[in-house]
């Protein structure tokens, strides 16, 4: 099975980003340290700080990547998904290490952890700069519907991987030659 990217426009959830113009020049000229995002012209903040449940999932899945993938796996650092556009996804997993605050390689994989106020961002805009970008896994984290999707990019398709949720909690997924991770969404999604 294969989705187009015209099937994450059920998102419906108020963006609650902060989008205000910019010079590209301006913002790569931001402090270290600020984080922010670059798209079309606008640099886009988030207006809350991610929960701390948010913060715990993403960080439970870089440990399992870390513990079970030949990948170099880094949180919260700053890809690049097109000219003069960035994004700062949860988690993200290169074949090289490196030690800067943007992954100067395609990353393997990017997760994102679906808040209230990013859904939109996160499943539609996103989804479609990072199989544009040639990044090869794209993991979406639902903690509010409890579920898991892992989708490989296929042409500019996403291809289902594999879904967990309550009803399907585990499974097993390929990350091309790097190896593969058991996953049980109830350990992934505890308090």
């Amino acid at each position: 099975m294969s989705l187009r990217w015209d099937e994450f426009m059920d998102a419906d959830v108020a963006d609650r980003i902060e989008r205000r113009p910019m010079s590209f020049e301006d913002y790569v000229a931001l402090p270290e340290g600020v984080r922010a995002e670059y798209v079309n012209g606008q640099v886009l903040t988030m207006s809350a700080s991610p929960r701390s449940s948010h913060q715990r999932i993403a960080h439970r899945l870089a440990r399992i990547f870390d513990d079970h993938l030949d990948l170099y796996v880094v949180e919260a650092v700053g890809v690049w998904t097109g000219e003069q556009r960035s994004r700062i996804p949860d988690v993200l997993a290169t074949v090289h290490p490196f030690d800067d605050s943007w992954s100067p390689e395609t990353p393997v994989l990017v997760v994102e952890v679906l808040s209230r106020g990013t859904r939109a961002e996160d499943m539609l805009r996103k989804s479609r700069e990072y199989g544009d970008a040639g990044i090869s896994q794209y993991w979406l984290v639902d903690p509010d519907n409890r579920t898991l999707t892992v989708l490989r990019n296929a042409d500019a398709e996403w291809e289902i991987a594999l879904e967990l949720d309550d009803g399907h909690p585990q499974g097993r997924v390929e990350v091309g030659p790097h190896g593969s991770v058991e996953l049980e969404l109830e350990a992934l999604l505890a308090p």
